[in-house]
């Protein structure tokens, strides 16, 4: 029933005509003492409009006050079941509810700060680290939809695959172009030969699929669509949930190097080594326009809530914050000698790795970085990942030593403070957090993402799953 009040009354401004007569009826009413005087007059206010056929009031009548009540209501419910699930069940104290909608209207304006920098441990025991493997070539990136415990990973051999957090099973895969076609060759010739007649390769004309390396993946918030770019120059676009291609973009002119959705929306970033940055809107399933600026091929890119995207161009040594709505971008100079990955921990603070191995803080306010960590993994080694917890105060960075650290960002107080280490065995490619930092994805390779510069012979190639916060730490 729509615009009905709480206890079933009227809401204030609904229309509704009583069943029993009208206000007029009503001895000493307004109305009536000027019907009295020979006048009448009617009033929005007093006449109430009752749908006749049962009695209840229209949906199209429902006024602006209903509508935000109602949606506060539905809103309110979605965020108890949720705090519930986080809590084992147990229920919910206004607390717990008022802490959830502060940080709801923190996060809708950018504004959202979560301080778990305190609670990370000094160290993780390896035995509680869950490990994902793929048994084809090295795994280059990842996308989360945390809410369904959804992990997408792709690889250097051009597949796709769609990983169950929560039962670790591998649900869904799609193979790269060359892979499909080799298998699908193998079995033709097979079943040639036991028929003793030749059949051609069916696989050779199928469209799906990557004909190269998938080097960057994203997904969006609500967890519907999954973007996919590589070596073949391609952006595919894919149905999150059966992973069928949707559409193949064109436009770059050479190797896809990042992706990234804005949250909440369809609107889609994708940076290139052909030093350009393009935006697609996949609600139209269409190109919106190129940016133009890197000097050198773009090498990652990060965006939030605000029409806004972050992208680092190598070994132009430069970090860029394109303000889409104003048609502009703030230029960040002087953090390494090539800046490879970057990670935006809020709408103006945000980290960097470069190939010397230093780890920068940078605020946006700022040309030059507020904090920096030389050698942040040991002389030698170069950051090849970096991840931030969304409006939080704790980055993750990780190396070809395969080391994964985590830092306490305070760009208050122009500090990067080693937190936590921990360690695997191979290339640390690629980093995500959950929203709420309680856990970290961390892709592990025998090789760097973008090339064969060294190989780890004894990594696993696939991904590993930290736990970072104790459920009751965050309830807390």
């Amino acid at each position: 029933r729509g615009g009905g009040g709480r206890g079933g009354g009227p809401a204030p401004g609904s229309k509704r005509r009583r069943a029993g007569g009208g206000p007029a009826d009503r001895p000493g009413s307004k109305l009536a003492k000027r019907k009295e005087d020979g006048l009448e007059v009617e009033s929005d206010e007093e006449e109430q409009q009752f749908d006749e056929s049962d009695g209840e009031v229209s949906s199209d009548d429902e006024t602006p006050q209903d509508k935000r009540l109602r949606l506060a209501t539905e809103m309110i419910a979605r965020i108890e079941e949720k705090e519930r699930d986080e809590v084992d069940g147990h229920d919910i104290d206004a607390e717990i509810l008022s802490r959830r909608l502060r940080d709801d209207l923190a996060e809708s304006k950018g504004q959202l700060r979560r301080q778990i920098a305190s609670k990370c441990p000094a160290t993780v025991d390896p035995s509680e680290l869950r490990r994902y493997r793929h048994r084809g070539l090295p795994v280059t990136c990842l996308a989360l939809v945390p809410e369904s415990q959804l992990v997408y990973c792709g690889a250097k051999d051009g597949s796709i695959i769609k990983w169950s957090l929560s039962t670790g099973e591998r649900l869904i895969e799609v193979e790269g172009k060359r892979a499909a076609a080799a298998a699908a060759a193998k079995a033709a010739a097979a079943a040639a030969s036991k028929a003793n007649m030749y059949t051609g390769s069916s696989a050779a004309g199928d469209d799906a699929g990557h004909n190269g390396a998938v080097l960057a993946l994203a997904v969006t918030t609500d967890g519907t669509v999954l973007a996919s770019g590589g070596m073949d120059r391609l952006v595919v676009i894919w149905d999150a949930e059966s992973l069928d291609c949707l559409r193949k973009f064109k436009g770059h002119r050479d190797t896809i190097t990042s992706l990234a959705f804005r949250r909440k929306s369809h609107q889609l970033y994708s940076g290139s080594l052909d030093r350009t940055i393009k935006i697609w809107n996949l609600d139209a399933m269409s190109y919106v326009e190129t940016l133009y600026g890197h000097q050198e091929g773009v090498l990652a890119l990060d965006a939030l809530d605000r029409d806004r995207a972050l992208s680092c161009g190598g070994r132009d040594r430069s970090v860029r914050l394109w303000k889409i709505a104003e048609e502009s971008h703030a230029v960040f100079e002087g953090a390494g000698l090539s800046i490879d990955c970057i990670a935006m921990l809020s709408e103006t603070t945000f980290v960097s790795g470069s190939e010397a191995g230093l780890l920068a803080l940078w605020d946006s306010q700022k040309k030059k970085p507020v904090a920096t960590v030389p050698n942040a993994h040991g002389p030698g080694h170069w950051i090849t990942a970096v991840g931030a917890v969304p409006y939080g105060d704790v980055c993750a960075s990780g190396s070809n030593d395969g080391t994964i650290r985590l830092w306490h960002a305070d760009a208050n107080k122009r500090k990067l403070i080693a937190a936590t280490t921990i360690q695997v065995v191979g290339f640390i490619t690629a980093i995500i957090f959950e929203p709420t930092g309680e856990r970290l994805i961390a892709a592990v390779a025998q090789e760097h993402r973008l090339g064969r510069w060294s190989r780890e012979q004894k990594a696993r190639n696939g991904f590993v799953l930290v736990p970072i916060l104790p459920k009751k730490s965050l309830a807390a």
